[in-house]
């Protein structure tokens, strides 16, 4: 208390130094409330920047979303005016030699400049410059054109709030080509040779222009004219003295066409002998919101009375009363006209639901003379305008980590609906508050959370939109990294936790220069520079060295010696396997070597269904060994970031070695004669699923090991893959066969990457994905062989699978349209352990 600081004497006065130590502590006060605030109000003018660049892409091309009945309806200042703004300002301000909106009656058409376009909420804002007080960088002559807020920081490029904020207006936003046929009567091409089509716009400054075309008739009636403003424009057609129009029409997208019964030059003549009666089409659909829906029926030529035709209604899976009105009767068809509009009401039964059809008949034409056509029954279909039921992500992970961001995956069902964006969400573990993480709209199934605090926990979940929002995925928790080159997010980085003692590195990519670092080398020095993709380097390596590059690599190495049965092959861990909280099974030759790396001070509890049986306080930057006499499986949670390794040591022999991987609700592997599964929580409910389709259930127990046989032709992951859903996170590993006896640690759909390469000469490759798709695999000379993920049956939640056997050191396997996991079996002692199951790390 400020108490403490008061002198005893009479006078009560302070001392200089005490004024000094005052105006110390509050200068720290307001240092760190100064900061907070203003990073709180940086982000916040950065949401307000581009909230404003959308309005005003809006009110240069309209708002692409805006529609009715799904015809757009607004096309904002290049709709009235014709042309792009020269400036911002004209989107406020009457430009200099432009034609105010009016309205031209003889070619039915409304053009010219009706702004202002952008109004404010805002006492004094200026529309000319962002959030930051910094013009915006309008740039009209660009390809295409753009809109740039140059960040926080006024200046070009930039990361983080300081970063360019860039708004594209492509053509396609606000010019079409307008196609066009003419017909007559809806049977066929008009007689004459030729006709011209112009079209009728605003000419850029507000005027009225037109843009023409001359086609040969002959020729399938087909017009097409290019660069017409999206809008609301008009068409005069002209065959040889007869004209149609003006007609009008809504220009809503880059390719249009115009309605044929705006085209029909078939009302350019009339008699009543020998006309043909029929539907325009024998089919159309629409939505079940729709309300009223024109059906045509058309005639061949007008006629010089009335024509009546007799109509009638039939249910198909559609149910009359309950998704249509059914009705029957006569309509007339005018004289002098050639067709009339059938009203039919859609009713909207408000359930998600198939598509559904009705039919629709016409008979009797009157008077004698007038013949049906061959459309005589028009099929209906009803679309169900409920947004389909998203499946809820149940497998959103962490998949990699650094001091201040977060790197997320997750995976879809190949039976869900599609999804228009997705919206990631987070908040700090302690806190209640869920908070927006806004990168604009993505379809992408992973996202790198930005902005984060160093060395700090945070929970994140996810939800989908296809019209309207899903429901949110499982919550996510990961932590953020303390300022540990090993977590540099510009950086590769692979840990030597297993003690691999002879590795093998292999470039992904050319030109890779890889940084050992270790006791000797703290600072780090160079091991080798790969010149070319797939080149490859074996050397001497030790527990706790760290290879890094800032170009893709894999490294794995070998532990122990003598017969396949005694040694191991050992990946070395990369920072997305770095956690807090681990689930691993220890299911043969026992005891079961646990090694933890702690990145910060740590105490670590390592228990068996929940019975505890090891607490111990682990320093920054150093190891633990733990040695568990008993299979089963285990709970592995720290207090604070580390990454883990284990392997089973029976009579000194290494058995089993892979790295502890996160948990996840949704795994993937192969069984390798078995797969041996084990859980978070007592009474978890799970499905496998095999890439056969078959599937078995049951319910996991904590501290137990969950044996699923395998499918199909045992061993050497020949077998179905292999994917595991819960209701809460599992775990779960291959059981190996008995030639290496080393099982291959599954992985979380959510971590599943496009590229992976292996370091040395391999019995096989495996990989496996939850959805279809191609892998290339390259050797070290360029040569592709494309490569079928695959699987068999009708289980949209069935894995897909591919193997390859006989494959050399430094063949990669890349993929541009799937993420899958890769596994693989060393063929050699060098640089690696013969007979060995393995997983790999990749990269996306």
């Amino acid at each position: 208390m400020l108490r403490a600081f008061y002198k005893t004497s009479a006078n009560m006065g302070f001392t200089l130094i005490e004024l000094l130590m005052i105006i110390m502590l509050l200068s720290v006060i307001t240092t760190v409330t100064i900061s907070e605030v203003s990073e709180t109000t940086s982000e916040s003018k950065y949401d307000e920047t581009l909230s404003e660049m959308i309005d005003i892409r809006n009110a240069i091309v309209g708002n692409p979303d805006a529609s009715v009945r799904g015809i757009r309806n607004q096309f904002g200042y290049v709709g009235d005016v014709g042309s792009l703004p020269s400036a911002l300002t004209d989107l406020l301000i009457l430009p200099t030699g432009h034609t105010t909106w009016t309205t031209d009656t003889t070619h039915r058409l409304n053009h010219g400049w009706n702004g202002p376009y952008l109004q404010s909420n805002t006492t004094g804002q200026d529309f000319t410059k962002d959030a930051w007080g910094n013009d915006y960088v309008y740039s009209v002559a660009g390809s295409p054109p753009t809109l740039v807020s140059l960040g926080a920081d006024g200046a070009a490029g930039g990361v983080g709030l300081d970063q360019d904020i860039t708004i594209a207006l492509p053509q396609s936003l606000y010019l079409g080509t307008v196609h066009g046929f003419l017909v007559n009567g809806g049977i066929g091409n008009p007689d004459d040779t030729s006709a011209t089509i112009d079209i009728y716009h605003p000419n850029g400054t507000g005027g009225v222009t037109f843009s023409q075309t001359t086609i040969n008739i002959g020729a399938q009636g087909h017009f097409a004219i290019s660069n017409i403003p999206l809008g609301v424009r008009s068409a005069i057609i002209t065959i040889g003295a007869d004209t149609i129009g003006p007609i009008q029409f809504t220009v809503d997208k880059n390719q249009f066409t115009i309605p044929t019964n705006f085209t029909d030059t078939s009302i350019l003549t009339a008699s009543c002998n020998s006309q043909v009666v029929q539907f325009r089409e024998s089919s159309s659909n629409d939505s079940e919101s729709a309300g009223i829906v024109n059906i045509v029926i058309e005639m061949s030529a007008t006629c010089a009375s009335d024509v009546s035709i007799d109509y009638s209604m039939s249910p198909g899976t559609a149910t009359a009363g309950a998704d249509y009105t059914s009705a029957t009767g006569t309509i007339i068809i005018p004289t002098g006209t050639t067709s009339v509009n059938l009203p039919v009401s859609i009713l909207n039964d408000g359930a998600s639901e198939s598509s559904e059809t009705f039919f629709i008949t016409i008979s009797n034409p009157s008077p004698a003379g007038i013949t049906l056509g061959a459309n005589t029954s028009h099929t209906f279909t009803i679309n169900d305008d409920e947004s389909p039921i998203i499946p809820p992500i149940i497998n959103l992970g962490v998949t990699d980590i650094a001091p201040f961001q977060i790197d997320l995956g997750w995976t879809q069902s190949v039976a869900a609906p599609p999804v228009s964006d997705f919206q990631v969400e987070y908040k700090l573990s302690a806190d209640s508050i869920w908070n927006v993480f806004v990168d604009g709209v993505s379809v992408s199934t992973t996202a790198t959370v930005t902005g984060l605090s160093a060395n700090s926990s945070y929970d994140f979940r996810v939800k989908a939109y296809n019209g309207a929002w899903g429901a949110y995925s499982n919550v996510a928790t990961g932590s953020t990294t303390p300022n540990d080159t090993f977590f540099d997010p510009n950086l590769k980085t692979a840990f030597n936790l297993g003690g691999a003692t002879e590795s093998s590195v292999v470039a992904m990519e050319s030109g890779v220069v890889i940084t050992l670092t270790n006791a000797t080398y703290p600072a780090g020095t160079t091991l080798t520079t790969l010149a070319n993709a797939g080149d490859t380097y074996v050397f001497t390596s030790a527990l706790n060295d760290i290879l890094s590059s800032d170009k893709e690599f894999f490294v794995a190495g070998r532990k122990g010696s003598g017969s396949a049965v005694n040694k191991g092959n050992m990946v070395w861990s990369t920072s997305s396997w770095a956690g807090k909280e681990f689930y691993f099974t220890g299911t043969r030759d026992n005891p079961h070597v646990v090694t933890v790396h702690a990145f910060t001070d740590s105490t670590i509890n390592i228990s068996s269904g929940g019975s505890n049986l090891f607490t111990q306080f682990v320093a920054e930057n150093s190891n633990q060994t733990f040695s568990i006499s008993s299979n089963g499986g285990f709970e592995l949670i720290s207090s604070g970031l580390i990454i883990a390794y284990v392997y089973s040591n029976n009579s000194g022999r290494v058995v089993d070695p892979h790295p502890i991987l996160p948990s996840s609700p949704g795994i993937l592997g192969f069984p390798s004669k078995s797969a041996k599964i084990s859980t978070t929580i007592t009474g978890n409910p799970y499905t496998a699923y095999f890439s056969d389709s078959s599937t078995s259930t049951g319910t996991l127990t904590l501290g137990n090991i969950k044996n699923i046989p395998g499918v199909g032709t045992s061993g050497a992951y020949k077998e179905e893959a292999i994917r595991v859903i819960a209701d809460h996170p599992i775990v779960g590993n291959s059981y190996a066969d008995g030639d290496g006896n080393c099982a291959a640690t599954y992985v979380p759909t959510s971590m599943l990457k496009y590229r992976f390469a292996i370091n040395v000469n391999a019995d096989w490759v495996a990989m496996a994905s939850v959805g279809p798709g191609t892998i290339d695999m390259i050797s070290p000379s360029g040569t592709v062989t494309t490569l079928n993920l695959v699987k068999t049956g009708s289980e949209s939640l069935a894995p897909y699978k591919v193997r390859v056997q006989n494959v050399g050191a430094g063949y990669r396997f890349f993929s541009t349209n799937v993420r899958f996991q890769a596994w693989y079996e060393p063929k050699t002692d060098t640089g690696g352990s013969n007979q060995d199951e393995t997983i790999m790390f990749g990269y996306d």
